[in-house]
């Protein structure tokens, strides 16, 4: 009887009790969708790192930390990979890395929170407040929202590459994430 109880009150809904959040990889997407002359462009970071921190009481997410490795950047096209890795793009050698770091976390309603933080890209960090879902259950947790970046606004494409065409300024950006306790 008490193992039905304690199976019971653990899957009331809404009840959390894990207040470390980190990402599942194999359930983990993060994806972007850049545009050449009108044409989708998709690729995803194939590598990064989401902790997210919950409330104990309420579930509801406090802070959200997200660590990319660049070079893990892949559109599945050879020689545009290629082209990103350098100093006019991401410029892998010497900005490995991109985080995403949000300490004010507001509920906008059931299961949906808008997170007031700042993201690190290229040696430019810029204050990005990013709309998602969050949702515990029996399995685990999801997170998932998707956004658009001004790739311009963090040196993403300088020189001549710089102008809105052929590459669209503004690039697509989702993420569907697994989490697990930590």
């Amino acid at each position: 009887m008490r193992g039905w109880l304690l199976a019971a009150w653990l899957c009331l809904p809404g009840l959390t009790w894990a207040q470390s959040w980190i990402n599942d990889p194999a359930q983990s997407r993060l994806a972007f969708e850049a545009r050449w002359e009108g044409s989708p462009v998709p690729g995803e970071f194939r590598r990064f790192e989401v902790r997210l921190q919950a409330d104990p009481g309420s579930g509801a997410p406090t802070s959200l930390e997200v660590r990319v490795e660049v070079p893990s950047l892949a559109t599945d096209l050879p020689d545009v990979d290629a082209a990103l890795a350098e100093p006019e793009w991401f410029d892998f050698a010497r900005h490995p890395e991109a985080r995403y770091r949000a300490e004010d976390i507001q509920s906008l309603g059931p299961g949906r929170y808008r997170a007031a933080g700042e993201l690190s890209l290229k040696g430019v960090s810029r204050p990005l407040p990013l709309e998602f879902a969050w949702e515990v259950n029996p399995a685990g947790a999801r997170l998932n929202g998707d956004l658009v970046l001004d790739r311009s606004a963090f040196g993403i494409g300088s020189g001549d590459w710089a102008a809105p065409e052929p590459i669209a300024l503004e690039v697509q950006v989702r993420f569907d994430l697994g989490l697990q306790p930590e």
